[in-house]
């Protein structure tokens, strides 16, 4: 399931990518092939601009020689006038026009030699406008044929180039279209894509929300049979905690009543029964308490508040405080312990445990030394069997002895209930301790570990959560 969510996230974030980038490209064809298609608008409406200012230039000349005749016929002094006026017009014209050429090399060439052959028409124009002398008017009559030559030459020019620019710009308006309509139907295709992505996705999510459904209800009938579980467990706790108990102190109470009162007449064999009774009561009452601190510690609705742990080191030790005494054991603390947040009976259940555990596991000819740290850990340094640890930072608890140890291969039996690694003959006990120690650190949201080598000693890792408010 997870290596599908992660295959499905790929594909999406795929196919986001690959339409990110068709789009893209889409768009800077679109906009290449418009600049293009401006760019062509732009040459042909320059090349309309140049033509059409080459006709206002030969008109006006026309008009020149219009306002000529008529003064040489008429003598009116208004065609003088309106001489003048169209010479500063065609000037301006001229001006207009070279502007227009100015990025051609060939047509600003023929530009300014359209301009020396109109002001030489100017000139003979304004030279016999009092005269009708036929060899002038031969003379201006050639001069105006080169202007017309000239300027025709340059039209011609230009039509070639905006027929040139009007078949390009055709070709590219029909490549634009073509471009339109592909991206159109690509992103036609890509929206049609993802509608059915969609479609499916919602019905897959669909059928989630179902299994979720049916999850649920299932978890819910769990949670109600659990609480049955542990309405039944309480009531088993009361009941071991009363019932079962009564009858044992009676047994014990009994059994050294008849030892004191028949101890003179009784034999070795009978006296051998009692003691066997006594003991097997004895260890049945202790495996009861056990049982019970167990069940309690299996709990995880604990109210949590902020504890100190060298004072729950503290009462642990006063706790042990005959059997610390009689083995003389010693206690190595370089490093003070934090406060954390925790149950109070519970914390001093497991540290209990760990020290009564370290002092009972070591042989009667060595003194106990109990060696105790605390370094803060990142979740990075937890041990690589501890998957997704909840928290950031942990604070990290040894707890080292010099016992007998017990070799790697026992390492995960002794987190387990009833699991002994020696005899009853050999180490009292009913091995529930460590496995209600695992209890008390997993309702600590933590981790326990331990590592060892036979004859050399043990140490056990306690990883409780550093919240940020400590």
């Amino acid at each position: 399931m997870k290596m599908y969510r992660i295959s499905k996230i790929q594909q999406a974030r795929y196919g986001l990518t690959v339409s990110i980038l068709i789009l893209c490209v889409i768009l800077y064809i679109v906009f290449s092939v418009n600049r293009r298609h401006n760019d062509q608008s732009q040459l042909v409406t320059h090349s309309v601009q140049v033509t059409a200012n080459l006709e206002r230039i030969y008109a006006k000349i026309n008009e020149l020689e219009s306002s000529q005749r008529g003064y040489i016929i008429t003598q009116h002094e208004s065609f003088k006038d309106s001489f003048a006026t169209i010479e500063n017009s065609l000037v301006k014209e001229l001006i207009k026009l070279k502007l227009l050429l100015a990025d051609n090399t060939k047509q600003i060439k023929n530009a300014h030699e359209l301009d020396s052959l109109i002001s030489n028409q100017s000139l003979w124009l304004k030279e016999n406008i009092n005269t009708l002398n036929k060899i002038r008017q031969l003379m201006g009559s050639v001069s105006m044929m080169k202007v017309v030559l000239k300027i025709g030459a340059m039209k011609e020019i230009e039509e070639t180039q905006m027929n040139k620019e009007i078949s390009l710009l055709n070709e590219w308006s029909n490549w634009s279209a073509f471009v339109i309509i592909i991206s159109v139907i690509v992103v036609a295709f890509l929206i049609l894509i993802a509608y059915l992505i969609l479609i499916r996705e919602y019905a897959i999510k669909l059928n989630v929300e179902k299994e979720l459904l049916s999850y649920q209800e299932q978890l819910n009938e769990k949670i109600v049979k659990l609480d049955i579980s542990n309405r039944e467990l309480e009531q088993f706790a009361h009941i071991a905690s009363h019932d079962l108990q009564e009858p044992l102190r009676k047994i014990i109470t009994f059994s050294e009543i008849i030892n004191q009162k028949f101890e003179a007449i009784a034999t070795p064999e009978v006296r051998n029964y009692l003691d066997r009774i006594s003991n097997a009561a004895n260890r049945m009452r202790v495996l009861i308490e056990d049982l019970l601190t167990y069940s309690k510690a299996g709990r995880s609705d604990i109210e949590k508040v902020l504890v100190s742990l060298e004072n729950i080191l503290y009462i642990s030790k006063d706790n042990c405080e005959m059997i610390i005494q009689k083995r003389n054991v010693q206690f190595v603390q370089n490093t003070l312990l934090p406060d954390v947040q925790g149950d109070k009976f519970q914390l001093v259940q497991l540290f209990q445990n760990l020290i009564s555990n370290a002092i009972k596991f070591t042989t009667p000819d060595v003194t106990p030394v109990l060696q105790i740290s605390c370094t803060i850990a990142g979740k990075d340094e937890l041990a690589t069997e501890i998957t997704a640890p909840l928290f950031n930072k942990y604070f990290k608890i040894i707890i080292k002895d010099n016992g007998i140890g017990f070799s790697e291969k026992d390492y995960k039996k002794i987190f387990i209930i009833f699991q002994r690694l020696n005899g009853r003959s050999e180490y009292e006990g009913t091995g529930i301790g460590l496995s209600i120690c695992k209890k008390i650190v997993e309702n600590h949201q933590g981790y326990i570990q331990a590592i060892s080598q036979p004859g050399i000693g043990s140490s056990f890792i306690i990883y409780l959560p550093r919240l940020k408010n400590i």
